[in-house]
């Protein structure tokens, strides 16, 4: 029974009487000494080292970013670009080319007649088959 305790007694679980006991037995019992030292050595390599100051300070200093002359371009691309979008909503833009309107007025009156005789032939079509 008394070397089932080990693990109780590593982690500080036994009660006083139990505690005062299973030290006794520690004292007569090699297997549960090389027990406890194992489980006190896993302990330790499980907790983590504290690094010195120095080198915390020296990688904190090397992945650092650091201010470069370039650092406020952020705001003059973003004002340039407001700019512009102003500049697009406020001013007018002009009709467009004599071309453009020239196609535009084609489109108007000529798509509605091609449209109708593409749905005529396509009703020929159908009737068919």
């Amino acid at each position: 029974m008394k070397c089932e305790q080990v693990i109780l007694y590593a982690n500080g679980e036994l009660t006083g009487d139990e505690k005062i006991a299973f030290e006794a037995h520690l004292q007569t019992c090699g297997q549960c000494r090389a027990e406890l030292q194992f489980l006190q050595k896993a302990d330790e390599a499980l907790i983590a080292k504290a690094v010195p100051e120095k080198v915390v300070d020296s990688l904190f200093a090397q992945t650092t970013r650091k201010k470069k002359w370039f650092s406020g371009w952020k705001p003059i691309v973003a004002g340039v670009c407001a700019v512009g979008l102003i500049g697009i909503m406020v001013f007018p833009r002009p009709d467009g080319s004599t071309q453009q309107r020239e196609v535009t007025g084609y489109m108007s009156e000529y798509l509605d007649a091609d449209y109708q005789s593409f749905a005529n032939d396509l009703d020929v079509f159908e009737m068919y088959f």
